[in-house]
């Protein structure tokens, strides 16, 4: 799972047993993933931590919640906001007042999770791994924000619309000075 991230856990256990020479029934197979459970919970940490490194080295201001975070190797980054923990209801409101949800499945490579939704529907943009389910489904998502954001550049961010921005602010300047001067 280390060396291809890409894979779902159950294809990388599959590959092993393989390459091990061992055939398992599909009840005995859902046994040994059980097992590997914690395995999967280390190998999804290590990608978290790679990646909360990445952002709080680049100077970005995470805010996190629970106090696992103050035992964490970053526990004492300036970037890092440590928050008590909050349950459900209270997530939400935080998804809602964030522009921007931090999410690290939980190795679910094919799928998609309660947690993505939940920050999609508060109006927060998901930052998280890919999976094959929101390769699909989410490409138009990318595709609404991409031309949101180009329409809004297009709008207010040319240098023909910071021209236009500029000349009405002298316009307004000028009829000032003219109400000013009739005084």
């Amino acid at each position: 799972m280390k060396q291809h991230p890409e894979e779902t856990a159950e294809k990388a256990l599959e590959e092993s047993l393989r390459k091990d020479g061992i055939v398992l029934s599909d009840e005995e197979f859902l046994e040994v993933l059980d097992g590997v459970k914690p395995m999967i919970y280390c190998i999804m940490s290590y990608y978290r931590e790679k990646a909360v490194k990445v952002i709080l080295e680049a100077g970005i201001t995470l805010e996190v919640f629970g106090d696992s975070w103050k035992k964490s190797p970053f526990g004492d980054s300036p970037y890092l906001r440590i928050h008590e923990a909050v349950d459900m209801r209270e997530s939400l409101e935080v998804m809602e007042k964030s522009l921007i949800s931090f999410n690290v499945m939980a190795w679910h490579k094919d799928g998609f999770t309660e947690r993505i939704a939940n920050s999609m529907l508060q109006r927060s943009v998901v930052l998280t791994d890919e999976s094959t389910y929101l390769k699909g489904a989410g490409r138009d998502n990318l595709q609404m924000i991409a031309e949101n954001a180009y329409r809004k550049a297009k709008e207010n961010y040319t240098w023909e619309q910071s021209a236009k921005k500029l000349l009405a602010f002298i316009d307004e300047i000028d009829a000032r000075e003219r109400k000013c001067s009739e005084k």
